[in-house]
């Protein structure tokens, strides 16, 4: 009994010191975290409210300006995580996430919203790609540990397909990207996305495993939608992989 009663006084006393944290005014916070942000290209310009509630307006060197508000849900304080709705607006993009960090991992789950390709853009155009389409967001949901132990992953993708302009030796070629459908599942080996068409013909398959290698899968189905032309033989456009952790 009274190891129980230790137990739960422990667990309120985190959850107090966690409450406390979460109401200092986030400006507080700006200046030690500040050299991380602009190491992603990301400046502060204004900022209010706490960690609990607030927004801020900050500016990507690529991205332009983008809008973030942030809500915690204190009842899972108890929980010893403080889950917080974030949703982040920019000119090209919105995106909704209940995001919940705790003293065993993270957790985002409930991530909606879309992207467009002016967003992207300023990433493809070093390599000469151009690309239009949308891609909407439903559900995403994944864990893990701060060991990069993972966790369960899930959710749908959808991109609505379009032209992409690609360079081919000395020239540039314009392309159809067919709309594609991705579904995120994981199993007890990996993190699985599988990209299909919409009469299920798999175009890609990206692989995170739980011990830290991903791998990615071009089908050759995908360069003949799009009246590319190939070589013959093999089933797989390329594949590569990467340790990541």
């Amino acid at each position: 009994m009274k190891y129980l009663n230790f137990k739960y006084i422990l667990l309120f006393v985190v959850a107090y010191i966690i409450a406390l944290a979460a109401l200092f005014p986030v400006r507080w916070v700006i200046p030690s975290i500040s050299p991380m942000l602009a190491s992603v290209g990301l400046t502060v310009n204004q900022v209010d409210g706490s960690i609990w509630q607030g927004k801020a307006f900050v500016k990507h060197k690529q991205l332009g300006d983008i809008n973030v508000q942030w809500q915690a849900k204190p009842l899972h304080l108890f929980r010893l995580a403080l889950p917080m709705q974030i949703e982040t607006t920019g000119r090209y993009f919105d995106v909704k996430a209940l995001v919940a960090p705790s003293v065993f991992g993270i957790r985002a789950s409930d991530v909606t919203g879309y992207v467009d390709e002016q967003a992207v853009q300023p990433f493809l155009q070093p390599h000469r790609v151009t690309l239009q389409g949308r891609l909407q967001l439903d559900g995403i949901a994944a864990e893990s540990s701060w060991k990069y132990e993972l966790g369960e992953a899930s959710g749908q993708l959808t991109y609505s397909g379009g032209p992409i302009r690609i360079p081919v030796g000395r020239s540039i070629e314009t392309y159809e990207v067919p709309t594609m459908l991705g579904e995120l599942s994981s199993n007890e080996k990996q993190w699985q996305l599988q990209i299909n068409s919409t009469d299920q013909q798999t175009f890609i398959e990206v692989n995170l495993e739980r011990s830290g290698l991903a791998t990615l899968s071009v089908k050759r189905t995908l360069a003949e939608v799009m009246d590319i032309p190939l070589p013959a033989g093999g089933r797989s456009l390329f594949d590569v992989s990467q340790q990541v952790f």
